[in-house]
């Protein structure tokens, strides 16, 4: 899925990683859109 590729540094991390596995067990464009929210978090800061 090219979309994954814009969010493919936050699943870098391993707990972040976990989290979203777990959430799309669930529910897959659930998980997909709690990633791009975090994404949106993560604009605009150094971390």
């Amino acid at each position: 899925m090219p979309k994954k590729a814009k969010y493919a540094f936050l699943l870098e991390d391993e707990k972040a990683r976990l989290w979203f596995r777990n959430l799309a067990r669930g529910s897959k464009i659930t998980a997909d859109l709690y990633l791009r929210r975090l994404k949106q978090l993560f604009q605009g800061s150094p971390y």
